[in-house]
């Protein structure tokens, strides 16, 4: 009988520890997703100047081959095409990442708050409309 209880310890201690470990490697996991994309927004400023900086550079070397001034132009736009590319893709990214915030329990008191909040301005136009 003694061992059966000391197995059933042993096996619970075990799981309390595995658990442990998860949840420490899942709080891990999640620090340095965070930081990956703190740092994904922090470039998207540094990144639309290089995309700008390449169009620029990559028409300088087409007028310099080819001897056309007008390629400067072009290699500016698609410079500056990539770098809205670039703000459109951390747009949708972000709103992604937002939208699935939406359904998070921790944020579920502000929609609360919001449909109250709708529901009592509804409820007094309501009331101003059928005063005479």
């Amino acid at each position: 009988m003694p061992t059966e209880q000391n197995d059933t310890h042993h096996k619970k201690d075990e799981i309390a520890t595995t658990q442990e470990n998860n949840e420490t490697r899942d709080s891990k996991d999640g620090k340095i997703q965070t930081i990956v994309r703190g740092a994904n927004d922090l470039s998207l400023g540094i990144s639309m100047v290089v995309a700008v900086l390449l169009g620029l550079g990559f028409g300088y070397v087409l007028y310099k081959i080819f001897g056309y001034y007008w390629l400067i132009w072009i290699g500016l736009g698609y410079g500056v095409a990539a770098a809205i590319l670039n703000v459109v893709k951390a747009y949708k990214r972000l709103y992604k990442d937002l939208d699935s915030l939406k359904h998070d329990e921790k944020y579920k008191y502000i929609q609360d708050r919001i449909i109250e909040k709708r529901e009592l301005e509804a409820k007094q136009r309501q009331e101003q409309q059928n005063k005479p």
